[in-house]
């Protein structure tokens, strides 16, 4: 074994994650010394299941969620300006408030999502499928 305490302490917390009895995201992240609020900016989540989580006030800023599975997670207050959610699956997902100004959502599943004063300005919403939205969005003409 390695006598580096950086590298001892780093396989313990991978141990730590590994073996807690929970899947939530919240709870592996505050096991890891992690704050959703901070510390997801800019990660690679693309093809990541997040189905149902309590997202809410995180910061996915510029972060790679093409491909991920957010349905009926709440991500109400959460920053996801500049995010990849290309062919992301956000039915039922609650997004009020949430900002997704600049936010790739091309192909994205939007069926039944709540998006009551989230913020669409330049959002790409090409061939996105927005089957029955709850709306009253900033940045649209909605």
């Amino acid at each position: 074994m390695n006598n580096d305490p950086s590298i001892d302490d780093l396989e313990d917390l991978i141990q730590q994650v590994l073996e807690a009895d929970t899947e939530n995201l919240h709870e592996l992240a505050k096991i890891a010394g992690l704050d959703l609020s901070q510390d997801f900016a800019g990660a690679n989540l693309s093809s990541t299941n997040l189905t149902g989580l309590d997202l809410h006030h995180a910061n996915f800023q510029e972060t790679n969620l093409s491909h991920a599975d957010l349905s009926h997670a709440d991500l109400s207050h959460a920053n996801l300006s500049h995010a990849d959610l290309s062919h992301a699956d956000l039915s039922h997902a609650n997004l009020s408030h949430a900002d997704l100004s600049h936010a790739d959502l091309s192909h994205a599943n939007l069926e039944h999502p709540n998006l009551k004063g989230a913020n669409l300005t330049d959002a790409n919403l090409k061939d996105a499928n927005l089957k029955e939205p709850l709306v009253n969005v900033v940045g649209t003409d909605a």
